[in-house]
């Protein structure tokens, strides 16, 4: 798959009679700590912008809430989560997930915070394991002092050096992504350097592959390019001692560089399959 919604998609929809081994599953545990880490970080500091954001990043890329302006929403946390008769309604979706994570952090005991955060962004069993497995060893390292700053600075120090391994397998890589007789569900980044004797890539869709670049629809004042590119393209040129080019013009080189990579990927993972290689599309998916 390009996209790891699309491995979650699959993963719940394929029978669960199959031998199924799934990559993505996996790398998701790992995640675990640090998605973590960010929603407490917001616990312990609500009126952050900053913190705000980064707990709403968190539960975008859990697709928990509908797409929105995250800057915007955090620019003003007072407004988002306390808005007045005045303030305009918005980001509801996402407000009362944050206005259930602030309730119980006043309600249910610091040990308990952890689980709690675990089912509001949705994990499935494999990731509710690794949670617990993360709060028993916080548990031992914390040895009493178990209060929301200690629990969150002990689980940023970990998350930092690399402490708090969840992994537990011990089989190398390769052999875990390529065993006989197992279907392997994994991304097109994660399939370099393997095969396999079949290989399927499913949504080969235009929006995707090669697909084009998004436009925030609140710097569509400017023009129908994104102003973070333009300015990246306008930094290469002065880097580089060359004529600055066009925002438009920006845009524009922008996008093939994205559909020339796009394009690669794809060619990596149909050069993944030995003997059968299957494409398709859907009307249909994530």
């Amino acid at each position: 798959m390009r996209q790891h919604n699309q491995a979650r998609y699959l993963a719940a929809h394929l029978p669960k009679t199959l031998n199924l081994y799934d990559a993505e599953s996996r790398e998701r545990q790992l995640q675990v700590p640090t998605e973590l880490l960010k929603v407490l970080q917001f616990l312990v500091r609500p009126h952050s912008p900053d913190r705000l954001r980064q707990a709403l990043e968190v539960l975008k890329e859990r697709q928990l809430i509908p797409p929105g302006d995250l800057n915007a929403w955090a620019a003003s946390p007072e407004t988002f989560l306390y808005p007045t008769p005045l303030d305009p309604a918005i980001a509801s979706p996402a407000r009362q997930k944050c206005m259930g994570l602030l309730q119980a952090r006043l309600q249910l005991p610091v040990s308990y915070l952890l689980p709690f955060v675990a089912l509001t962004l949705d994990y499935d069993p494999g990731e509710l394991a690794a949670t617990d497995k993360l709060g028993q060893t916080l548990h031992r390292q914390l040895r009493g002092r178990y209060d929301l700053t200690t629990l969150t600075a002990v689980l940023e120090e970990g998350v930092l050096d690399g402490g708090l391994a969840l992994d537990d397998e011990t089989e190398p890589l390769e052999e875990r992504y390529v065993r006989t007789g197992r279907i392997t569900l994994t991304t097109l980044h994660k399939a370099k350097g393997l095969d396999w004797d079949a290989v399927w890539i499913p949504f080969v869709h235009e929006r995707t592959c090669p697909g084009t670049s998004y436009v925030p629809e609140p710097q569509k004042f400017l023009g129908d390019y994104s102003l973070p590119e333009a300015v990246r393209a306008h930094w290469r040129a002065l880097a580089a001692a060359e004529p600055a080019v066009q925002s438009a013009i920006a845009w524009q080189q922008q996008n093939q560089l994205k559909q020339s990579e796009e394009l690669r990927l794809l060619y990596v993972g149909m050069t993944r399959a030995k003997r059968w290689l299957g494409l398709s599309a859907a009307q249909r998916g994530p």
